[in-house]
């Protein structure tokens, strides 16, 4: 906490930062660059939707596996590998 009243202190005592600002044409390209992060990060968003529904209908189709082998419906399943394990025994409390 003394630490954060020190710097808080520091900041007020080194008065007003210089801003320095760019010219009409810079700025038109920063504004440029930073609507394309804004598009891409849209992109991002839609990608990271899909391969969640995508990876839900991957694991609902190892379930059906599951079910049509007869085998218990704890046996792991990794979707990297598309290979089935048995079922981990849950850990107990240490000791």
């Amino acid at each position: 906490m003394r630490y954060l009243v020190l710097a808080v202190l520091l900041l007020m005592q080194a008065g007003p930062v210089k801003e320095y600002v760019p010219t009409e044409i810079q700025m038109l390209r920063l504004q440029n660059a930073q609507k394309d992060c804004l598009l891409a990060y849209d992109r991002v968003k839609e990608a990271q939707a899909e391969y969640q529904k995508d990876l839900s209908l991957l694991n609902l189709a190892a379930d059906t596996v599951k079910q049509e082998n007869h085998w218990d419906q704890m046996t792991q399943f990794d979707p990297a590998t598309l290979k089935f394990s048995e079922a981990k025994a849950p850990k107990g409390p240490t000791k």
